[in-house]
């Protein structure tokens, strides 16, 4: 009976495509970096309010950073930098301003960060962090 009801839930819950994958490896990847490297504290991973999403939310000393975390390929052509478009930018600036307004007291001093994972098969070849990047 439970071996028929396992068969009948994972034939119903959606299956990842490699680029998910990818980027949950990435964001998995990214926290560990920004914990063990920079010594941050994460606070959040993959927040959500509505349609907007911060893949991770940390605190560096007393400073609050929103971290978009970009999964690329060793092969990409282009850096996951300049792959936010200004779409993903005003998306990322709104979600971040919606969990400004949801906490108290709130901080002084945030900032946003993008860490880039490049990938190669299931682990990181290289990550770079782009700190303070401008998107506010």
């Amino acid at each position: 009976m439970f071996n028929f009801l396992k068969k009948i839930f994972f034939s119903l819950s959606p299956r990842r495509t490699p680029q998910q994958k990818r980027g949950q490896l990435g964001e998995r990847l990214a926290a560990r970096y920004l914990a063990k490297e920079k010594q941050m504290k994460i606070l959040e991973k993959n927040w959500k309010e509505g349609r907007h999403e911060i893949d991770l939310i940390c605190l560096d000393g007393p400073q609050l950073v929103f971290v978009e975390v970009r999964a690329r390929s060793v092969n990409a052509k282009v850096s996951g930098y300049y792959s936010i478009s200004q779409k993903k930018r005003q998306h990322l600036r709104v979600g971040a301003y919606r969990y400004l307004n949801n906490i108290r007291p709130r901080p002084r001093h945030y900032r946003f960060d993008i860490v880039e994972v490049r990938i190669e098969g299931a682990k990181a070849a290289e990550i770079h962090h782009f700190s303070n990047a401008d998107i506010f």
